[in-house]
């Protein structure tokens, strides 16, 4: 852990993001893995995806733990 440098990103920048997974939950709808380069996601904010310029609507935030999915706010 000492020898691996923290993330570096600036959370004011505009979002980037990879998206690496998703997946489609019959009551949650398509959950999306991403990577955050820099920027930050906040539910109910507006985010295009650059292959097919498509636009959809965030509805919730989370990282991923051992017990499952965790809902989190943008710190």
């Amino acid at each position: 852990v000492q020898d691996v440098p923290a993330p570096k990103g600036d959370r004011q920048a505009p979002l980037q993001a990879l998206i690496f997974d998703s997946q489609y939950d019959s009551y949650r709808g398509v959950i999306v893995y991403t990577r955050i380069k820099q920027g930050c996601v906040r539910p109910g904010q507006d985010i295009r995806m650059m292959a097919t310029d498509a636009v959809y609507r965030v509805v919730e935030v989370g990282s991923m733990s051992p017990l499952g999915l965790v809902p989190q706010d943008c710190r």
